[in-house]
């Protein structure tokens, strides 16, 4: 029995399999290993693009808030887009979101849907468009949508479904992510469920502190004893620093937060840190040094998180001299990556970490310093440094000494 040979049609159909079959593979290799969500959504664009050979590729969020869409990434075309916002049922975008049916316009400038201030604002040209709803379970997300086709025909409503299929992955990426962020938030606040008691205990002994200090300056003001409440004040203050810095650290470490980057001088920043524990690390006879590989040096970031971090780690390694042997702490910056990373190190020599001090020193609640710390703060070090896209290194050997290395990265 003859078999009739393949047509043109069924060729390219086969082909076309073949491109989404490798396009989604690789799409699915990026989400499993991919933390960083915008490079996650510009890889599938990226290959929806491919895919659909066309010119421009980008994805409208839907803002429950505001109640409209705002383009948040792009590919291709003018990166402009990302400035506009549509309002829900403006132009085809906005249409596809209120009706969560996808859409095809082959020649927009002749489609009353088509809104033109994008193009008139980006000088953007756009031919024929397509654009699919992005939702989960039910819930609109965003818009999909893909501009200039190649050909006078444009796109076809086979285009329109394996839009719809790359539509439905970004939908799966922003709700994974979603769930990832509610999972850390989740086990963040398990955590101090379960800390719960460690954070009653200071608290207990805290305000048995200031019980003391708090009737002796009663007992002066009855007597207008000046001399007793100057002797009773100290006591007080230092209880109720301590109880501000345990509230500050759990609230900091309870809830994401958005750095405040800028460009700082980093250089700068350091050197007044290093200068105000300069009286403290000599009263304790211990060498504070600096090493920058440059005298100036600016750096996005937020410096808040830049201080806070050098005044725990810094602090730290002075207070593990003191206590345990050691002669000297380093300060340095070294730039990494061809400049795309810099990397501010804090080094001592002292009697290094023990394993299992290592592996959870970066635990919070967790403290060797029993009643002088809160056991938060080299968790909210870690935290501040990663939610620049950072990291933090620990390199430490017993009797050796210690290095802890923040790592920031040019773009955050």
């Amino acid at each position: 029995m003859e078999t009739s040979p393949p047509t043109t049609s069924t060729i390219d159909a086969a082909r076309q399999f073949d491109m989404l079959r490798d396009c989604l593979f690789r799409v699915g290799r990026v989400m499993e290993n991919v933390e960083d969500l915008d490079q996650l959504l510009l890889t599938i664009i990226e290959e929806c693009k491919t895919l659909l050979n066309c010119e421009s590729a980008s994805i409208a969020l839907h803002d429950p808030e505001k109640g409209d869409l705002a383009f948040t990434v792009a590919s291709g075309g003018s990166d402009k887009i990302k400035q506009w916002r549509m309002a829900m049922g403006q132009g085809i975008v906005g249409q596809v979101a209120v009706n969560r049916e996808p859409i095809i316009s082959n020649d927009p400038r002749g489609d009353k849907r088509w809104f033109t201030g994008v193009d008139e604002s980006t000088g953007f040209v756009s031919r024929n468009l397509a654009a699919a709803p992005i939702t989960r379970n039910e819930e609109l997300i965003g818009v999909l949508e893909v501009l200039n086709r190649p050909g006078e025909e444009g796109f076809g409503e086979d285009d329109l479904i394996l839009l719809q299929i790359f539509a439905d992955h970004v939908g799966i990426a922003l709700e994974t992510e979603r769930l990832i962020q509610a999972k850390q938030q989740s086990e963040r606040l398990a955590t101090f469920g379960v800390a719960l008691a460690d954070i009653g205990h200071n608290v207990k002994n805290i305000l048995m502190r200031l019980q003391f200090p708090t009737k002796l300056i009663e007992q002066a003001a009855d007597n207008g004893d000046w001399k007793l409440f100057r002797g009773a004040w100290p006591t007080l203050q230092r209880a109720t620093d301590e109880i501000s810095s345990l509230v500050h650290d759990m609230l900091n470490y309870s809830r994401a937060h958005e750095p405040e980057t800028c460009e700082t001088d980093v250089i700068g920043l350091l050197d007044e840190i290093v200068e105000s524990y300069r009286p403290n690390a000599q009263s304790k006879s211990v060498v504070l040094e600096t090493q920058w590989e440059t005298p100036a040096l600016t750096w996005p970031l937020d410096p808040k998180v830049l201080k806070y971090g050098l005044t725990n780690l810094v602090g730290n390694a002075i207070e593990a001299i003191a206590e345990h042997g050691g002669a000297k702490v380093t300060v340095g910056v070294q730039l990494k990556k061809d400049g795309d990373e810099m990397h501010i190190s804090i080094a001592d020599d002292g009697p290094g970490m023990p394993p299992e001090i290592q592996k959870r020193v970066f635990d919070p609640f967790f403290s060797t310093k029993k009643s002088k710390g809160t056991g938060l703060g080299l968790a909210n070090v870690k935290k501040g440094v990663e939610e620049h896209g950072g990291r933090v290194l620990l390199e430490t050997e017993p009797r050796v000494g210690s290095t802890f290395t923040l790592v920031f990265p040019k773009t955050p």
